[in-house]
């Protein structure tokens, strides 16, 4: 299991954890939530980075000499690109542990952040550097004693053969073949720019931001079809089986979600309530503009069997409770599809409260199968050993967290879900006192 360790970055003082398949955050705004979730997708993406940067061939010319110094420098740029520059911070000290003995290692040293791989990861990587480049120079010795150097499907067989050894290789290192997804919070802006997205300005956007348009646009003309077309050509073109009992559980979820189908067409992204009648994406309700991109790269994800590591910032926002609900849901069925990993932020403790319905259906599936309650379906079932979950909260200057899991029970103890509700009920009793007062 992973681990992160955080000491004095950003408001945390101190936050030393491992990161369950299922990680909630919660807590007040400000208090530290997203930097955690934001610190573990940096770690996290790493593996895709590097892949990316060996496949470029420009890039990889300016580093033969000294690898890890260019590849370092993109990091920096990473870090810089989700938070912000180093220059005015104190000095903090960030582990990530991928297994016992290969960890990434941050920390400020006059103002900029450095970047240190543990001896065995970093002997790893240089190893696959090497590899990649041999490999590149022998598919193009190859290319040049090809009879015919115009063979595009010859070309392709390289490059993905390519692609292919060196995401094992790097997989292999990392000990982990998750693709990482960050769903950041403040969709609906995207949502209302949806005819924009491509006349944006990459720097006025953070890269979690730009990273998030970047697989909109690449994935959303896939919906020009009904999820039924999609399924069908899947299958047609596609070796890979399709779970079509998961499929379709989170189509009939993500309907019960949206109140109507996503639709990507030449005239824009538009939202159908029936065959004919539509509205424009931007014109939608806040609620479908928050969660459709959620729901569709679920979608993608499930149909196409892949493995995530994947991040939601606040899944609730703008949701009715009901709908929230059924979030969890198809979360749920994400976390038990392909072996996948997921941790939210979130302010809501109806977030809280439906986790646990699943969790409960866990730890009672026998009777629920012995008495046929289909109440839950198995697909949805969480177990609690997948799960980890913290209140964070910030007063001044004093950071804390504390796990709100009940080991016992393995759910998220009640009190902790009550607790805002009951904050404001006693608020309440008092001024219900002061009125029964005789004056």
């Amino acid at each position: 299991m992973h681990r992160i360790t955080i000491e004095n970055f950003g408001p945390i003082t101190s936050f030393d954890e491992k990161i369950a398949d299922l990680t909630i955050l919660i807590g007040p705004q400000a208090s530290g939530k997203s930097t955690i979730s934001k610190l573990i997708f940096f770690f996290r993406s790493i593996p895709d980075e590097l892949i990316k940067y060996l496949l470029s061939n420009e890039k990889m010319d300016k580093s033969k000499n000294n690898p890890f110094f260019e590849f370092n420098k993109e990091l920096r740029y990473k870090f810089v690109g989700y938070f912000g520059t180093t220059k005015h911070m104190k000095p903090f000290n960030i582990k990530y542990e991928y297994s016992t003995d290969k960890s990434i290692r941050l920390y400020l040293e006059n103002g900029y952040v450095q970047i240190n791989f543990s001896e065995n990861l970093k002997k790893e990587i240089f190893d696959i550097f090497q590899k990649v480049i041999n490999l590149k120079k022998e598919i193009q010795n190859q290319e040049k004693s090809f009879i015919d150097s115009w063979d595009v499907s010859y070309w392709k067989a390289n490059q993905k053969s390519l692609l292919e050894k060196t995401r094992s290789a790097i997989y292999s290192a990392f000990e982990d073949s998750k693709t990482a997804i960050f769903i950041p919070a403040g969709r609906s802006l995207v949502a209302t720019l949806s005819d924009q997205l491509q006349d944006i300005n990459p720097r006025q956007l953070d890269l979690l931001t730009e990273g998030f348009i970047d697989r909109i646009n690449l994935l959303k003309k896939n919906f020009s079809q009904s999820f039924e077309e999609i399924i069908q050509d899947r299958k047609k073109f596609s070796v890979e089986k399709i779970d079509f009992e998961s499929i379709n559980l989170a189509i009939n979820i993500i309907q019960q979600i949206m109140k109507g189908k996503y639709v990507f067409s030449d005239n824009g992204e538009k939202i159908f309530f029936n065959d004919k009648e539509y509205t424009k994406l931007k014109f939608s309700s806040s609620g479908q503009q928050e969660v459709v991109w959620i729901l569709l790269l679920i979608f993608t994800v499930i149909l196409e069997r892949l493995n995530v590591f994947m991040v939601i910032e606040e899944p609730e926002a703008h949701l009715y409770p009901t709908a929230q609900k059924e979030m969890v849901a198809l979360f749920s069925l994400l976390l038990n599809s392909s072996n996948n990993t997921l941790v939210i932020t979130t302010h809501s403790p109806y977030i809280l409260s439906a986790f646990n319905i699943y969790l409960y259906a866990a730890q009672i599936s026998e009777k629920l199968d012995k008495g046929n309650h289909p109440i839950v379906d198995k697909k949805l079932r969480v177990s609690p050993s997948k799960l980890r979950a913290y209140m964070v909260e910030r007063t001044e200057d004093t950071f804390s967290y504390k796990s709100i899991v009940d080991e016992e029970l393995g759910l998220i103890r009640p009190e902790e879900i009550d607790e805002a509700s009951n904050a404001i009920n006693d608020l309440l009793d008092r001024l219900m006192e002061v009125e029964e007062l005789e004056d």
